[in-house]
């Protein structure tokens, strides 16, 4: 993948999560520096911030279902 970024074959990436975790000392993606290069934490997702968008998604959700227009359906 960093050869890929180095020769120009992918414009960017983004891991969310790694094979294991939380990451060993010395993994060579965390020491990766670049701006088309994002490693978040896995427990990102848990901040208060990112746990109140996900309670204002499902509430809004429930409510436009409850009113005859669900949305995000998958089919």
């Amino acid at each position: 993948m960093i050869q890929a970024l180095d020769e120009g074959l992918i414009a960017g990436t983004g891991f969310d999560v790694l094979t294991v975790e939380p990451p060993c000392n010395g993994h060579p993606l965390l020491n990766v520096r670049r701006p088309n290069f994002i490693l978040t934490p896995h427990g990102v997702w848990a901040s208060d911030g990112a746990m109140q968008f996900l309670a204002d998604q499902l509430i809004g959700n429930i409510d436009l279902w409850a009113v005859g227009k669900p949305q995000h359906l998958v089919t």
